[in-house]
């Protein structure tokens, strides 16, 4: 036997009719005995009615199988006759339940996606069956039109472009709605992390920086700090700093983390008066983006070179009884390592014994 029963608290579902027999032998009473453990049931004792005592809810238990038993009323009772049957109570889907979103209220986004790719899905639940547990997506009218989401699948779309040094993050609500009548609904409210991709360069400050130092400044001395920008964040944002050119001999350093600038090796103005540094700039993507600058450095001349004769020492002859004066006796001659005003030299006689 099989009866469908909505949810509906005490609603008759079934009778079971008497045989038409008359006296005691032929009256009859009716029992529930089993399928009724959360006693949810009850059968009318005379008539065989079977009605519900309680709420049913067809997504704890869609079905029943209850066992009647019927039992005349002979007597003695020892002489009594009965019977069951099984009567299996299908319980009807009502919409009562609404969707219940599954899928996370916070997601990650790569700013790199293009208006129209998938940018991730959401998902929704009902416990209901038929057209009331069918879910469709939408998003709120009030929600951000940076992204779409798919009616039937919950697949959210990129909208329009993103940028995280722009936009670091989007709050949209999106709607799940099952196609009952009247249909429910159910809101969430999801925040879009925009992800870092390394889509910007670091950039100088300046593109030139200049210095000028005396060719004796002493080793470790900053000549000057170099200064770049990236916009992307993580690793994407930090950068380094490196010399790629025009200090062959290594004569400076370059800290890697502040872009500070020093002097590595002793200068030398007579060998090297100017420098012309190429500065680069490498941010830590796993393909790094980098640009670069230039550092001028000038050398300043100290004199620094003592005059040196040269071909000393000179030695010369001349006559004791030479008639007139004054009478050439030899030319010496001193040369200066230094540049400019410090390498003129000027010869100056003491009076000897």
């Amino acid at each position: 036997m099989h009866h469908s029963f909505n949810k509906i608290w005490g609603l008759s579902a079934v009778c079971f009719s008497k045989a038409e027999v008359f006296g005691i032998n032929g009256q009859i009473e009716y029992e529930i005995i089993e399928g009724d453990w959360q006693h949810q049931f009850s059968v009318g004792k005379k008539n065989g009615s079977v009605f519900t005592t309680k709420p049913l809810d067809r997504e704890t238990l869609p079905s029943y199988d209850l066992v009647v038993k019927a039992t005349d009323l002979a007597e003695p009772s020892s002489d009594r006759k009965s019977t069951t049957t099984q009567v299996t109570v299908i319980v009807k889907d009502v919409n009562d339940e609404s969707p219940k979103f599954v899928s996370p209220s916070l997601v990650y986004v790569s700013e790199n996606l293009l208006v129209g790719q998938l940018a991730f899905y959401i998902k929704a639940e009902d416990q209901d069956e038929g057209d009331n547990g069918v879910v469709t997506y939408s998003l709120a009218q009030h929600s951000s039109n940076s992204f779409r989401v798919g009616f039937i699948n919950g697949e959210v779309f990129v909208n329009t472009a993103l940028d995280r040094e722009s936009v670091q993050n989007y709050t949209i609500e999106v709607v799940a709605t099952d196609k009952g009548i009247p249909p429910r609904s159910a809101f969430q409210t999801i925040s879009v992390q925009i992800k870092d991709e390394n889509d910007n360069g670091p950039i100088f400050e300046r593109s030139s920086y200049d210095a000028t130092v005396p060719e004796n400044v002493t080793i470790g001395v900053t000549l000057v700090q170099v200064k770049a920008k990236d916009a992307d964040i993580g690793l994407n944002g930090i950068v380094r700093y490196f010399i790629v050119g025009g200090d062959e001999n290594f004569d400076f350093s370059m800290d890697q983390s502040s872009g500070v600038l020093r002097v590595q090796k002793k200068l030398d103005y007579e060998r090297k008066k100017l420098y012309k540094l190429q500065i680069q700039a490498e941010d830590g993507g796993m393909i790094a983006r980098s640009s670069t600058a230039t550092v001028t450095i000038n050398i300043l001349d100290i004199n620094d070179y003592q005059p040196l004769f040269i071909d000393s020492p000179y030695y010369a002859h001349v006559l004791e009884n030479m008639a007139s004066l004054p009478v050439y006796v030899t030319q010496v001659s001193a040369r200066d390592d230094d540049s400019d005003v410090n390498s003129k030299v000027i010869l100056i006689r003491r009076q000897g014994r």
